[in-house]
């Protein structure tokens, strides 16, 4: 990836020492740029779709807008946000750059060999994970877009980021409006899909905390077994996957698992009930990941 930061943004952001494209999807590139006083950041830039049968062409800005929007409230440690802007051709937000890896691979070395060694390390990071996002909902927010690519986990603990959808506390109001649909499908909760299959395209369908429980729980999971957890072929619709979703229609997780590893299992089946007053809550997750390490 050779394309460096626009001149554009570069000029609005300040003085830099040099940018790498490191992601280019969905219309939004990322950019890692090194400012001289060593610092880095994460910038997002975010363009109008050029395809004359987009639905939404303005969806990316549109999103990049909200984050930043999102963070000027403070859902983040303070810091994190460090400028956001828009020019004729992009919106853009530029963040902390987090140097730490995803849960996905901080996982790898549990899914390729059952190792006391491995089987801690996951369970350090698993534990840090759910601590952060119990933090979340101490303060009143919820991300609603857990994935392994947004919990990075370094020496120091996890770190959220990629907080475009996030939903305020009661009472915040945040602009622009940006319907919600739902996060990555296979993280959903029965519950979620439920309502997205009850409302249509247009309306904002909130998420509450044992939600978010559920897709961290699914995000644990699917980063031990590196697959996802129900049971619908590939070239599935979306409206047959949130079919299959709502009626909880899963593979079992020891036909997925690498190997049996109960204390685990028992975590991530509470943590999956299709009930949600089933499931634990965020800081009773946490602490009992970090009682099984």
């Amino acid at each position: 990836m050779a394309a460096s930061l626009p001149a554009s943004i570069a000029y609005q952001i300040g003085p830099i020492s040099g940018s790498e494209l490191i992601a280019d999807r969905r219309g939004s590139q990322v950019f890692r740029v090194q400012r001289p006083d060593s610092a880095a950041l994460a910038v997002k830039v975010s363009r109008t779709n050029p395809d004359p049968g987009a639905p939404n062409p303005d969806y990316a800005r549109l999103l990049a807008a909200r984050e930043a929007a999102v963070l000027a409230h403070g859902p983040a440690p303070a810091g994190y946000l460090h400028a956001a802007g828009a020019t004729r051709e992009a919106t853009w937000i530029a963040v902390a750059w987090i140097d730490a890896p995803s849960l996905h691979r901080t996982f790898a070395s549990a899914r390729d060999a059952d190792t006391p060694e491995g089987r801690r390390t996951a369970l350090i990071a698993a534990a840090a994970a759910a601590g952060a996002v119990a933090r979340l909902h101490t303060s009143g927010w919820i991300h609603r877009d857990l994935q392994s690519a947004h919990l990075l986990c370094g020496p120091t603990g996890a770190s959220l980021v990629d907080f475009a959808f996030a939903q305020p506390p009661t009472g915040v109001r945040i602009e622009p409006v940006v319907p919600y649909r739902g996060g990555l499908v296979h993280l959903d909760a029965p519950e979620l899909a439920r309502a997205l299959l009850d409302t249509g395209p247009a309306a904002d369908v909130t998420m509450d905390p044992p939600a978010e429980v559920f897709s961290l729980a699914a995000v644990i999971r699917t980063c031990w077994t590196g697959v996802w957890m129900y049971d619908y072929p590939e070239d599935a619709t979306m409206t047959a996957r949130l079919s299959t979703i709502a009626a909880s229609d899963r593979r079992p997780l020891s036909t997925q698992r690498p190997w049996a590893w109960p204390r685990l299992e028992a975590l991530l089946t509470a943590g999956t009930e299709p009930e949600a007053s089933a499931r634990p809550t965020a800081n009773e997750f946490a602490d009992a990941l970090t009682h099984a390490i």
